[in-house]
């Protein structure tokens, strides 16, 4: 594995041998998940750094794809069967 350039500020992660490693280095991923539609907006950043501070390093989300596209499109929602199975 390569490790990051201190100029370039670039990172490296991978798995060796079974854990994560991050640049260089093992890393155990502490995850909270943050609904963003059901917390508003002006208290995101405050959100993520209390996760921050509870010792968590990774965040993840759920996208609530109904927030973003009310009503359907032609060509991003799968068509009906025609009755025939």
């Amino acid at each position: 594995m390569m490790e990051p350039s201190p100029a370039s500020g670039t990172h490296t992660f991978g798995i060796e041998g079974g854990p994560f490693v991050l640049d260089g280095r093992p890393f155990v991923i502490r995850s909270g998940e943050m609904h963003y539609p059901r917390v508003p907006k002006p208290y995101w950043r405050h959100r993520m750094r209390s996760m921050r501070a509870m010792g968590l390093n990774t965040l993840c989300t759920y996208v609530f794809w109904n927030a973003h596209e009310p009503r359907p499109t032609s060509g991003l929602r799968p068509r009906r069967a025609s009755g025939r199975c």
